[in-house]
């Protein structure tokens, strides 16, 4: 606990008042429409609107067509005149316009002085393509601190998110559109240890600069998710990197079964290679205690395999997918018919979220490997106005990479600032 001791007080305070304002308990402030949800609801209505046609139903609306497929036209644009709320053409009513904007945030320093670039580089959605990117360049004065890295980051981060605000609404040099309707960054939300990881205490502070109102309240929402992708486990509450790894090789192990050779597995138990023993001398560098803190007894281990996720969601498709891995794994049969337990798939686990849930419970976000190496997957955890689920799954649809694709775009110009900026850095 020595990070606690170097903090000041009043910074711990501080981050359990911004926990208990960072939402994740569900996606009803989201503020914009899931890809998944808007397909089912336009289905919803073609077939209604179709059995009108034949006089078989009342229509409720006028045939939807894909918003996708208007996007790519670039008809959707001339839709909406709010970047977050558009009118039904049956009811009048405000609903939630599909994700079609993103951002990501990162800093980049000039090696071996305090000098820093934050960045924010705003995307569309799906297509990932960058619309437009604000850099602000600062010093960086506050020290590092495990556990209070938001204190360094998140002034140099929000300042950028009021010059893009500044460009919108005040010079007009940009349109409403170009607001990003949620945010991704190279950090935690909730897998802190109190909570409030620089996603969750970012998320809040830009809520209230939307409330400030310094540029009005024609056109803002009251607020904007914010999730974190971190390429480091925090260990909090009996998480671990090596806990995480002894999930995944679970996860290799069965999906590397026939469906009959996986039910009989999982019915006797037993998720793990036989022979394996976790018992055995712990690697280099890694203290015995520490291994022994974060093993897991099968029945653990079987506990958390339940909530494991397979996610296929392919946005430029249309094509969502999303169900529990082990759903019908009590049979062979039973997963056959079902088709909730595929047989042997050695790539399975590229399509999976593996749920970082402490040892009280607490589900602070998920696991995925997004990159190549199965060493390294990404810790993926809500910050703000979106639940860990939601978070997850639209980061794994921009995962071109091991860093997602806002996240990384926001490095890369942010490193190319600095070359530009400081040309005998590059040297």
């Amino acid at each position: 606990m020595a990070a606690l001791d170097a903090a000041p007080p009043e910074w711990v305070t501080e981050q359990h008042a911004i926990a208990a304002r960072a939402f994740v308990a569900d996606d009803s402030r989201l503020g914009f429409e899931l890809p998944w949800d808007y397909e089912i609801r336009t289905r919803a209505l073609a077939e209604a609107s179709g059995a009108a046609a034949t006089g078989t139903a009342d229509a409720a609306s006028p045939p939807a067509a894909t918003f996708l497929e208007k996007l790519r036209s670039g008809e959707a644009a001339k839709s909406f005149t709010s970047p977050f709320r558009r009118s039904s053409a049956s009811t009048g009513s405000a609903l939630p316009l599909p994700l079609t904007c993103v951002a990501g945030m990162d800093i980049s320093f000039l090696k071996g002085t305090t000098t820093a670039v934050a960045s924010l580089v705003v995307l569309s959605f799906p297509s990932m393509k960058v619309v437009h990117s604000v850099m602000h360049h600062c010093q960086m004065t506050v020290p590092y601190i495990a556990g209070f890295l938001a204190f360094r980051e998140v002034e140099p981060l929000r300042a950028t998110w009021r010059m893009l605000l500044d460009d919108i609404f005040l010079h007009k040099r940009l349109e409403p559109t170009c607001l990003p309707q949620i945010i991704f960054l190279d950090g935690n939300g909730v897998l802190h240890y109190r909570r409030c990881g620089l996603a969750a205490h970012l998320g809040v502070l830009l809520e209230e600069d939307l409330h400030s109102g310094r540029w009005g309240s024609t056109g803002l929402p009251s607020g904007v998710a914010v999730v974190g992708c971190a390429k480091e486990c925090l260990n909090v509450d009996g998480l671990s990197r090596e806990r995480v790894r002894h999930i995944f090789a679970s996860v290799r192990y069965l999906a590397g079964l026939t469906c009959a050779e996986r039910g009989a597995a999982l019915a006797a138990g037993h998720f793990l290679p036989p022979g394996r023993c976790d018992s055995a001398e712990p690697p280099a560098g890694i203290d015995r205690d520490e291994v022994e803190a974060t093993t897991m007894s099968e029945a653990e281990l079987g506990s958390i395999l339940a909530g494991v996720v397979e996610v296929r969601d392919d946005c430029n498709r249309q094509a969502f997918y999303s169900r529990p891995w082990l759903s019908a794994a009590g049979s062979a049969a039973a997963a056959d018919a079902e088709g909730a337990v595929s047989c042997v798939d050695p790539n399975a686990v590229r399509h999976l979220l593996i749920p970082l849930r402490g040892r009280t419970g607490y589900l602070y976000g998920y696991a995925a490997m997004t990159g190549r190496s199965e060493a390294k997957p990404i810790y993926i955890s809500a910050g703000h106005r979106v639940t860990a689920l939601t978070a997850s799954r639209l980061a794994l649809t921009m995962a071109t990479n091991r860093v997602i694709e806002p996240v990384r775009q926001a490095d890369l110009r942010s490193r190319q600032y600095i070359r530009d900026a400081f040309p005998a850095s590059a040297h």
